[in-house]
């Protein structure tokens, strides 16, 4: 194995990246010469059309600053005219006044008259013949810049078609030879994590599959799967009243009076509500201390100065020490403190239930590249939640949150070679940097690198020809209002479940959950600063569960299946067929 393979996290910049990054380059400038556009052309073309956009640009600003000038004169000439009239009402019905008052009505109206004149004389003359001409020369501007763009394009529509053609997953196998990706989460390889390591199916009806990555690391299986999932929570619910009472009382010099007095009665109520979000997770499968149990919560350490560091790790320590002596004394557990006390209380895995198996995983070399990877301040630093139950482990970190994992090709479609190259590298570096930091936790552990599990036999017939999480990643391709019931108001989460199997095909049920809403209004009692009882009127809203049923067919990329609305991934083909 290589040396730098052991120091995972400790190489990436060094290492890695560079690596990485240039076997992009080398990629897309291969794509560029097998395309055999003109870059040099491309890119001068390219300025002249940002040249001529920022001219369109620039006078499509100035065209909407002269418009606003002429909506303010012409605002201003209506209030003079406005004005002038209303001076000639005052002059006439005030036709007896002081002679000074109507020469003010007269003077007043007749300026205002002569600058509203003025003022449409400018706006007719001087802003619309300047918009006029502007108009016309942003058009001309407007045309140049299309015909650019157009031109720029047409330069690189050979290398457009090629982009679509990825090789974002073959290039982290180049940089990390170790690693090996699947085209799709097969039914062999589910067979293998569920049958040898008992990972389960995703039967929970709140949860669905929408984005999978598959693949091994010396032969001990990996999954990167995100899901679209319904929590149900509480929504509080607020209404009010005003209430008015008459209060007596005794003034200073002891007179009876009377006051009006107010309060506003507020009243709460909660009640059930859907609430959706997306969570993703990487899951491991090896055989290396296979009774192993435990778990680890992020600490943030790489935000952590050094002092504060020192503080957490005496703090965390001493309680360490105390749960040790306690199992200790009383036989309650078996857990037995780490000599290095700074890895004990960072990675915290207090829980852990077989002290010779976590020494086991943990050698030094372990807890040194753990201790790195926790306390490296970029990208992320201890982000992420490990969990090994048994031999399945499982890494959910923060930053896996934000991450695209379906690559998005049209993104590469732009009308600037350099550009191209620019989002390509960018999106490539940033899913190879989040791949690689996902699995950072497992690769700090040496013996999960050196272990290869021992021979799996497979089936050799399964009861579908692909798994329940690829066909739930292709129903959520499609459009949500195909599945959705039509009297849905919610999000909706999507469950398949086989029909039938033929040759190369599943027909698959696809079952759609929502909710349908109702208003109602509860009244809430509560007690007023009159001494009475009050009801409160609060308004919520009830979400119903409702339900539809649709069927799909999935088969492979190449195959064939029926219906009308089709779409294709992972190199599986999807049709949706409609209603049951």
């Amino acid at each position: 194995m290589d040396d730098s393979m052991l120091e995972f996290a400790q190489n990436y910049e060094s290492v890695f990246k560079p690596k990485f990054t240039q076997k992009v380059d080398e990629f897309f400038n291969s794509l560029v010469k097998e395309s055999g556009i003109n870059a040099d052309e491309n890119r001068m073309t390219s300025g002249e059309y940002r040249t001529a956009a920022d001219n369109a640009d620039r006078l499509n600003r100035k065209i909407g600053s002269m418009k606003g000038w002429r909506g303010f004169m012409i605002v201003m000439a209506v209030l003079c005219f406005v004005t002038t009239v209303i001076m000639g009402v005052l002059f006439f019905v005030n036709n007896d006044s002081e002679p000074s008052t109507l020469r003010t009505f007269l003077i007043v109206g007749i300026v205002c008259l002569v600058v509203g004149i003025a003022l449409v004389i400018i706006v007719v003359k001087v802003f619309n013949k300047k918009i006029k001409a502007l108009s016309a020369q942003h058009t001309q501007a407007q045309s140049t810049a299309d015909n650019l763009y157009c031109d720029c394009m047409t330069q690189v529509a050979p290398l457009h078609k090629l982009l679509w053609r990825t090789k974002l997953y073959e290039i982290i196998e180049e940089t990390l030879p170790t690693f090996k990706f699947d085209k799709n989460f097969n039914m062999k390889r589910f067979d293998y994590l569920h049958g040898k390591f008992g990972l389960p199916e995703n039967t929970d009806p709140d949860q669905s599959t929408v984005g999978l990555i598959s693949g091994e690391i010396l032969g001990n299986p990996f999954v990167e799967e995100r899901r679209f999932r319904m929590t149900m929570g509480t929504e509080t619910y607020t209404g009010s009243i005003v209430i008015s009472w008459t209060e007596t009382y005794r003034d200073n010099e002891g007179h009876t009076r009377t006051r009006m007095r107010n309060e506003t009665l507020v009243a709460t109520l909660q009640k059930p509500k859907p609430y959706y979000d997306f969570v993703t997770r990487l899951v491991f499968g090896s055989e290396a201390a296979p009774d192993l149990s435990f778990s680890h919560q992020p600490t943030h350490a790489e935000r952590l100065s050094e002092n504060e560091l020192k503080s957490k790790v005496r703090r965390d320590a001493r309680a360490l020490q105390k749960q040790a002596r306690k199992a200790a004394t009383t036989g309650e557990g078996n857990f037995t403190e780490m000599a290095n006390q700074e890895f004990d209380a960072l990675f915290n895995a207090e829980d852990r239930d077989n002290e010779v198996q976590f020494r086991l995983l943990f050698t030094p070399l372990a807890q040194k590249n753990m201790l790195y990877l926790m306390k490296m301040p970029q990208p992320y630093g201890d982000d992420f939640d490990f969990t090994k139950s048994k031999m399945l482990n499982f890494i959910t970190s923060e930053h896996g949150q934000h991450w695209q994992i379906d690559e998005d090709n049209s993104r590469y479609m732009v009308y600037d070679v350099d550009l191209c190259a620019h989002n390509l590298k960018e999106y490539y570096l940033h899913f190879f940097q989040n791949m690689f930091f996902e699995l950072a936790p497992i690769m700090a552990i040496p013996l999960y690198q050196q272990h290869k599990t021992k021979e799996y036999i497979y089936s050799t017939r399964y009861e579908r020809n692909f798994t329940s999480f690829e066909s739930e990643v292709l129903a959520n391709c499609f459009d949500e209002s195909l599945f959705a019931p039509p009297e849905s108001e919610t999000n909706v989460i999507l469950k398949t479940s086989l029909m039938r199997k033929g040759h190369n095909v599943d027909q698959l049920k696809v079952d759609a959950y929502g909710f349908r809403t109702e208003k109602h209004v509860e009244y809430v009692t509560k007690f007023g600063g009159d001494g009475k009882m009050h009801e409160i009127p609060v308004e919520w809203v009830e979400y119903i569960p409702v339900q539809r049923a649709t069927s799909m067919d999935l088969t492979e990329e190449n195959g064939t299946c029926g219906g009308s609305n089709k779409l294709s991934k992972h190199g599986l083909a999807a049709s949706y067929l409609g209603d049951l």
